[in-house]
């Protein structure tokens, strides 16, 4: 399974999570999830490295994390709220 294959298994089963998100922030998300920088995540879905981190700035915020390690324990541990 690759690593994108696996964000997105990450997102379909949390979508408890990404119910708080807009669609352009989870397809952000993903890309976060798969390891990709933001300027690798800019380039793939066609927007500005600016407002690639715009986005993760809010989704940090609405899932209450403060790092990408704690948004990737957030999606993989099932029993976090």
């Amino acid at each position: 399974m690759t690593y994108t294959a696996f964000a997105q298994s990450l997102i379909e089963q949390r979508t408890d999570l990404t119910a708080k998100l807009a669609p352009a922030q989870v397809r952000v998300l993903q890309g976060l999830l798969a390891g990709s920088t933001e300027t690798e995540i800019a380039a793939e879905i066609g927007r500005s490295r600016h407002t690639v981190h715009d986005h993760t700035k809010a989704i940090y915020g609405r899932l209450n994390v403060r790092n990408r390690c704690e948004l990737v324990l957030r999606f993989v541990n099932l029993s976090a709220p």
